[in-house]
């Protein structure tokens, strides 16, 4: 019993603690000391010490906390480069303006980073300027667009550790993911669609992106390829595991980026500006947690108080894994808690795997503490009741049909 008052009191904390804007990764480290202590009659203290250590050294922990670092070095070296301006610039002579109003976020969203929704933000209020939409519909598009990918993105950090988690291979889950990431594009395509066509007012000047030099598509995009490509080698065909795969793509796809394109800035000082410990900390706090979670047996408490109750397995998961994820507006966190109290009750079914995912994912993308959400309204300023509700619908509609379509399937 007071395992599960330590839970309560861990959630309530770990919010506390975000929303005070505290980094997610001390407040997880908190959060699992504090279990720990509300735990010590399922284990003893020198059991929590394992537990800990274990965690620490264990080399999937390292591998994904040094993956996600290297993730955010690839992200800022292909910004200083010019490689996003040059993906972005070579999209806009092949697309029409509702296109590049959804590729300019969606290419922006391959670089996994905290806020990185920010990034994207001026070049989508110039661009829905020249059709006119209004503001809430350009929040709407910089978070849509920008986000939905994480679906399928083999690079995107909460993918990796539930994968790796609940071992399953990533390009399954990947696969059975990909109905629902065509239907919430196709959703958001026509949002787009009816809303630059209820405010169509296009101008004939072109708002151009900031000087670049001249270059391909394939060029600009190659370190990205380059890293997953290697990424899914490393993994299929070696004995690696998806984390320590990371590791080792991810350096060869920023080696890359700085040859396919020269920046005026020192290599040393893109990679120096590029580092940030906020993610690799939170992996080590949720890891942590996570180990905690199942060392004092509340894994099956909660296991076996969930399938006791009256609601259907999908429905729990849709419940637990969507408020995890809007109310810690952290998917990586949400997801990783998410399964240490649902694993034994999935019991490996990869369907209910991947709901717990996408419902963990579309708490978080509408959750208000949602990092990206607070600076795109910052940004924007739009209306929140025109916001939310342009935001709301398509959420609950897609995951009103994932949990249908998972629930079948399972």
């Amino acid at each position: 019993m007071w395992n599960l008052l330590g839970l309560l009191v861990s959630f309530v904390l770990i919010i506390l603690l975000v929303r005070l804007g505290r980094r997610f990764g001390l407040a997880m480290l908190l959060a699992a000391v504090v279990l720990t202590a509300f735990s010590l009659e399922h284990m003893p203290v020198s059991e929590a010490f394992s537990v800990f250590k274990e965690a620490v050294v264990n080399l999937d922990t390292i591998g994904l906390a040094v993956g996600v670092l290297f993730i955010g070095i690839l992200a800022n070296s292909m910004k200083e480069t010019g490689e996003i301006e040059g993906i972005i610039g070579n999209l806009r002579n092949i697309m029409p303006r509702e296109g590049i109003l959804a590729s300019i976020p969606a290419v922006f969203g391959l670089l996994p980073v905290p806020g990185g929704a920010l990034m994207s933000a001026p070049m989508v209020e110039e661009e829905g300027k020249q059709v006119n939409v209004p503001k809430s519909t350009r929040a709407f598009l910089n978070l849509w667009f920008r986000h939905v990918e994480f679906l399928v993105f083999p690079l995107a950090p909460p993918l990796l550790l539930l994968a790796e988690s609940a071992e399953v291979g990533l390009h399954w889950l990947i696969l059975i993911q990909v109905p629902i990431f065509l239907l919430s594009v196709l959703v958001g395509i026509f949002l787009l669609w009816r809303e630059v066509r209820k405010n169509a007012q296009f101008n004939e000047n072109d708002v151009n992106l900031p000087d670049a030099e001249e270059s391909s598509l394939l060029v600009d995009f190659s370190p990205i390829m380059v890293s997953v490509g290697l990424f899914f080698l490393f993994s299929y065909l070696t004995p690696l595991s998806f984390y320590l795969a990371l590791v080792v793509s991810l350096p060869v796809g920023i080696a890359v980026s700085f040859f396919a394109r020269k920046s005026k800035k020192g290599v040393y000082r893109i990679i120096r500006e590029g580092i940030s410990l906020d993610l690799p900390l939170a992996v080590l706090g949720i890891i942590i947690f996570y180990n905690v979670v199942y060392a004092s047996g509340l894994a099956d408490t909660l296991s076996d108080i969930f399938l006791g109750s009256f609601l259907p397995l999908p429905v729990l998961i849709l419940l637990i894994s969507f408020l995890l994820g809007f109310s810690m507006g952290h998917n990586l966190g949400a997801v990783g808690i998410s399964y240490a109290i649902l694993a034994s009750a999935i019991s490996g079914d990869l369907s209910m795997i991947a709901l717990l995912y996408v419902s963990s994912f579309f708490g978080y993308l509408i959750s208000p503490i949602h990092l990206c959400v607070a600076v795109t309204y910052e940004y924007f300023d739009p209306n929140l009741t025109e916001f939310y509700k342009l935001y709301l619908l398509p959420t609950f509609v897609v995951l009103f049909i994932s949990t249908i379509f998972f629930a079948v399937l399972g």
